[in-house]
């Protein structure tokens, strides 16, 4: 499984978890920022009783290093921490998330019990919202009657974000600010979280353009 999906898909799954023990999902994705400047991010901010929580998502066990990962983020904002994962890496782990007061949920205990079908569903509704997060910004850029296609081709040949705006002429932040416009990045993002995935719209793109 490619990590961008995996990644969605053990969000969905923690959200599903989250959901079904009362917690309300506010935020995907948090950027932490400390004078402007992104220092973290965050999985989850979540809210359960008017406390809300900065979550972390984790595939596999935690370790001390990872609580106190999620320590800090949630300190840095002002929340409480909480983990969904699959359990403790070793005792260490489990009796410091205990001192620091770091909720954790694990992942097995509720998996478990979803039948085959409750899991597909999770996974077709990935799969679909990631088809949809990709091809819906480049079917609508297709429709625009002024399509800049030079912004577009140097997006697809380019290995990076600093590399495009190196071959453009352009400054990184002026390059982000462009790519909002024409709307291969949307326009409440920070930056650029996945290039391979902006280039793949931008792809997508020019072979809608083309095609009409």
């Amino acid at each position: 499984m490619k990590p961008r999906i995996r990644s969605l898909t053990l969000e969905v799954l923690a959200e599903d978890v989250l959901t079904s023990l009362g917690y309300n999902i506010l935020d995907r994705n948090y950027r932490i920022k400390i004078e402007g400047i992104d220092v973290a991010e965050v999985d989850l901010i979540a809210e359960k009783n008017g406390e809300k929580y900065a979550v972390e998502v984790k595939a596999g066990t935690i370790s001390i290093t990872d609580i106190r990962q999620a320590y800090t983020n949630a300190l840095i904002l002002g929340y409480k921490p909480l983990i969904v994962c699959r359990g403790y890496s070793d005792e260490s782990a489990r009796i410091l998330a205990e001192h620091l007061n770091v909720d954790v949920v694990k992942f097995q205990d509720f998996i478990v019990l979803s039948t085959p079908e409750e899991i597909y569903n999770v996974f077709f509704s990935t799969l679909v919202d990631v088809l949809l997060e990709t091809i819906s910004p480049a079917y609508q850029i297709s429709k625009k009657a002024k399509v800049d296609t030079e912004l577009l081709e140097t997006i697809v040949e380019s290995k990076n974000l600093n590399d495009a705006a190196n071959k453009l002429g352009t400054t990184t932040k002026k390059l982000i600010t462009k790519l909002k416009e024409v709307g291969l990045v949307r326009k409440t993002e920070h930056g650029v979280r996945d290039f391979n995935f902006v280039r793949l719209q931008a792809l997508l793109s020019l072979i809608l353009k083309t095609r009409k």
